[in-house]
């Protein structure tokens, strides 16, 4: 669309300027809060992440107040690995994958940051986008999951209030497709 549309030019400025603004935003937020420069960096670092992965673009925000039929094609577009490559949802009737490609929140974790510890309730199932997991138990690495794998609860469709038997860590910039027991 925007490869034709005449304003394309206009659009990358407004991109542009809307980075600039959110950056003032990120060192001024770093300043006032006096934050130690290992974590003032690995701010900025997501930040720099984020902004060249989505452009700002939060789907949510945008499809906010559409009619609810094309929210829902759009995420099923959004969602269409998901949905195909899960047998559960694969299998499911369109309604149903209409209703949850909704439901489905897509987050990004940092490298370093702890999904789950060993011990931890786990009430939502990781569909992993992108990006590379650990999976620890006792110290010793079980398992290394990336695109395409699945992890958290098996709960499908009413089991709840399992707990985590491995530390599960990102080692890279990791999207996920999650779906929560309260959602389904």
């Amino acid at each position: 669309f925007l490869s034709r549309c005449p304003n394309k030019a206009v659009v990358s400025t407004q991109s542009t300027g809307e980075l600039n603004k959110r950056q003032t935003e990120l060192v001024d937020f770093i300043n006032v809060h006096h934050f130690p420069e290992s974590l003032s960096n690995r701010m900025v670092d997501f930040f720099y992440n984020y902004w060249f992965t989505t452009k700002g673009v939060v789907a949510r925000e945008i499809m906010e107040g559409w009619p609810k039929a094309l929210r829902e094609d759009c995420y099923l577009y959004i969602h269409d690995l998901l949905l195909k490559r899960w047998p559960v949802l694969k299998e499911a009737s369109i309604g149903c994958q209409r209703a949850l490609s909704e439901r489905l929140d897509r987050i990004i974790q940092c490298p370093g940051d702890t999904i789950y510890h060993a011990g931890d309730c786990v009430g939502e199932i990781y569909f992993v986008v992108r990006g590379h997991i650990k999976v620890m138990k006792n110290d010793r690495l079980i398992g290394i999951l990336t695109s395409g794998d699945i992890f958290g609860e098996n709960f499908w469709p009413t089991r709840t209030g399992r707990k985590s038997k491995a530390d599960v860590q990102a080692l890279t910039y990791c999207e996920f497709e999650v779906l929560t027991h309260k959602n389904l």
